[in-house]
């Protein structure tokens, strides 16, 4: 009996210490996730005040083809309706005026362990960011932007898992870039030449 018990005991233990199994990795994914996002600030030319993007939750989908065992080429979109708030000058009203933030990066993932059941990997891309002020008179905005980010992703099955990142959102202004002019008269600018968000999103992908 007690070599039954000590084979058993062993065994367990030999089953929550292995690598897990290997997975091919399936050619195409798609995740869709849901997040949250922050940071982003503008600049009132007028008063100098300080206009920020408020904190608010998000939403996307990364899609992604293998290019080998541990790299991926991604498409990655993520959307945030917020708000801009932050001193009267130009703008009147608190919130000052809605708006959503778009981002589409054409990019890729590396995993830096596929080891174990938790795969981790960093990721970037280089695309676009669209804002869409919600405010009559106000013109949307498209710029140049890039993103790093590190996250993993763990498999329940071999066409399903669970994703978790994080990334830096970057997009690049001129120090005296004018955004959202009012009929033909321009007066916010970014406060400096970056306008930086982070976002956290965790979500369900599906392979095939």
């Amino acid at each position: 009996m007690q070599v039954i018990r000590s084979t058993v005991a062993t065994s367990l233990l030999m089953s929550v210490l292995a690598p897990p199994p290997v997975i091919a990795d399936p050619d195409i994914e798609v995740a869709p996730f849901v997040g949250y996002r922050g940071g982003g600030g503008f600049e009132d030319r007028d008063t100098a005040g300080d206009l920020d993007v408020d904190e608010s939750a998000s939403f996307g989908v990364a899609v992604s083809r293998s290019l080998d065992r541990r790299r991926r080429l991604e498409l990655w979109y993520s959307r945030q309706s917020s708000e801009v708030t932050g001193d009267n000058g130009t703008f009147t009203g608190n919130p000052l005026f809605d708006v959503d933030v778009h981002y589409l990066h054409l990019g890729g993932t590396v995993e830096v362990d596929d080891s174990t059941a938790f795969r981790s990997f960093v990721s970037g891309g280089l695309g676009v960011t669209h804002f869409d002020p919600d405010r009559s008179g106000l013109d949307a905005e498209t710029r140049l932007s890039l993103s790093l980010g590190v996250g993993g992703k763990t498999y329940f099955s071999r066409n399903a898992g669970l994703r978790l990142e994080a990334r830096f959102i970057g997009t690049l202004m001129d120090n005296d870039s004018s955004l959202f002019c009012v009929d033909g008269s321009c007066a916010l600018q970014v406060d400096g030449g970056l306008f930086g968000q982070w976002e956290f999103g965790a979500g369900v992908f599906v392979a095939f």
